[in-house]
C-alpha cells in the first residue's frame, strides 16, 4: 500500500484538487493522511464538504493520539466510504484520515509526522497546492521495482496560482546521483515516491533550509541513484506565497541546505553558483 502524506498550512483554496487527485490514482492500494498544521482558513472544512458532495464520504470522529519520538497530533477524524464515478469506484476501500497538529509546527515535522502515522510500504508525498495525473503512483511504483531503487521523482508541469499552465516542464535524468543533486534540485517533492522504512531514515530537518532538497542530499551520499521518470505527471503550482518564493531568501536557504548537508563553506558558495546557473537554465530554458 502506499500512504499519501498532504502536510497542509492555508491551502483551503487548492486542498481539494490535491486530495481528489490523490483519491483518483488508478492501480494502486493507498490511503491519505492529511495533516492541517493550524491554519487559520476553513480548508479543512471546505474539504470534508467536498468529500461529503463529490464522493458521498463521511467524517467519522475518532479520539486523538500520541506520535512516538516526541511528535503529538490530534486526530481531528477519518473519511471513509466510496461513490462510482465514472463507472469506476475510485474511492472504493481508500481510507483518507485528517490529523491536526496541537500548535503550528512546520512542514518538516508535518510530513514526518505524516510517515510515522502511514501504515503503507511506500510513501508519497503531496503538497496542498499541487496535484499529479491519476496513473502517476502507478507509473512510479513500476518504475521502483525494476530499477530496485527506494525513491523515485518524475518531470513536473509548471502551472499559476489560477491553474493556467506555463508551457514548461522541468524534466529530470533517468538515474539522478550525488553529483545531478550538487548542481541542481531535481528532485520536487511533491512528485516524489519512496519506502517508507527510508523516509523514516531520512527524516526532514530544518524549515529555515529547503528541507526536501536537504533530506535527498543526505539519502544520495547512501545511495547509488533513485529512479526519474520524465514525465510531467505532477503539476506544480508556482505559488508565490510560498517559501521559496522570494529569490534572496531562497538563495539564502539553499546555501544553509549545503551546509547543513555537510559540505564546507568554499564548497557550498561553489555549489551555489552551479545551483543558480541551473535554476536559470531550468526554469528559462
Amino acid at each position: 500500500m502506499i500512504s499519501i502524506v498532504i502536510p497542509v498550512y492555508n491551502a483551503g483554496r487548492y486542498l481539494m484538487r490535491a486530495v481528489d487527485s490523490a483519491i483518483m490514482q488508478e492501480g494502486v492500494e493507498k490511503e491519505i493522511i492529511i495533516i492541517d498544521d493550524c491554519s487559520t482558513d476553513d480548508g479543512i472544512s471546505g474539504l470534508v464538504n467536498f468529500m461529503k458532495n463529490e464522493y458521498g464520504l463521511q467524517v467519522n470522529p475518532l479520539s486523538g493520539i500520541s506520535l512516538q519520538s516526541g511528535m503529538d497530533s490530534v486526530l481531528a477524524g477519518m473519511i471513509t466510504g466510496a461513490k462510482m464515478t465514472d463507472n469506476s469506484e475510485v474511492a472504493s476501500g481508500t481510507k483518507i484520515y485528517i490529523y491536526r497538529n496541537r500548535e503550528n509546527k512546520g512542514v518538516s515535522y508535518t510530513r514526518n509526522a505524516g510517515v510515522f502515522l502511514a501504515k503503507g510500504e511506500y510513501i508519497a508525498y503531496l503538497d496542498g497546492d499541487d496535484w499529479w495525473d491519476n496513473n502517476k503512483l502507478a507509473i512510479q511504483l513500476k518504475a521502483m521495482e525494476k530499477d530496485g531503487t527506494v525513491l523515485c521523482c518524475t518531470a513536473r508541469a509548471l502551472f499559476n496560482e489560477k491553474e493556467i499552465g506555463w508551457d514548461r516542464i522541468i524534466g529530470v535524468p533517468r538515474k539522478i546521483t550525488l553529483k545531478h543533486l550538487e548542481k541542481t534540485n531535481y528532485i520536487s517533492c511533491s512528485s516524489v515516491l519512496m519506502k517508507r522504512e527510508v523516509a523514516l531514515d531520512y527524516p526532514m530537518k530544518h524549515d529555515d533550509a529547503h528541507e526536501d532538497y536537504l533530506t535527498w542530499l543526505k539519502l544520495l551520499k547512501d545511495y547509488k541513484f533513485v529512479t526519474g521518470v520524465d514525465q510531467p505527471l505532477l503539476k506544480y503550482r508556482m505559488n508565490k506565497r510560498g517559501k521559496s518564493a522570494k529569490k534572496l531568501k531562497s538563495a539564502a536557504m539553499t546555501y544553509r541546505t549545503f551546509r547543513y548537508a555537510g559540505y564546507e563553506k568554499k564548497k557550498a558558495i561553489f555549489m551555489m553558483f552551479s545551483y543558480m546557473f541551473y535554476g536559470v537554465k531550468k526554469y528559462l530554458g
